[in-house]
């Protein structure tokens, strides 16, 4: 047995006489169709963007008096019913109003409203996570607080100069 290794032609390049180069630069038409679709999906992202940022409540005194009229009427209904968790939600939504910046618990509320409003809040708060099945009756009292709270800058001046009074 003769064992001998296997003959292999390697293949034939073909000449190319003549190759043409070709350039490799893209048309400017499709670098101007490419660059405005950046600018648009920068755009789209931008509006998104401010879409989803929370908005600082301006409230001007005109419509937030147009808005306290019916909320308070409501608050009314719901304290007469002694309905708690509505007049909770209530609450919290007369607070953005009536003190002119967002409110979103009870907490918050309690730390800008006066003392006694601050008591009626505690029990109602304790009257809807309490685990007894005592019903909240003091609507009466809530509302009366409500009604009596002192508007936010009623109490200030606007004539800070009586701040610094001189001789």
């Amino acid at each position: 047995i003769s064992v001998s290794s296997p003959v292999v032609q390697s293949p034939v390049q073909p000449t190319i006489a003549a190759v043409k180069t070709q350039s490799t630069q893209t048309p400017i038409w499709l670098n101007l169709v490419a660059g405005l679709g950046w600018v648009l999906a920068l755009l789209f992202a931008y509006m998104l963007w401010h879409s989803r940022r929370p908005k600082a409540a301006a409230v001007s005194t005109d419509s937030a008096e147009e808005t306290l009229r019916p909320l308070m009427t409501a608050m009314k209904a719901s304290t007469n019913q002694n309905d708690a968790p509505a007049t909770r939600q209530l609450l919290l939504r007369w607070a953005t109003l009536h003190y002119e910046r967002p409110v979103r618990t009870l907490d918050q509320l309690k730390a800008l409203c006066t003392p006694d409003l601050a008591e009626k809040i505690s029990a109602m708060e304790a009257s809807i996570y309490s685990v007894s099945e005592d019903p909240w009756s003091s609507g009466a009292s809530m509302y009366k607080a409500v009604r009596d709270e002192p508007v936010l800058g009623a109490s200030e001046q606007d004539d800070f100069r009586s701040l610094y009074p001189t001789a």
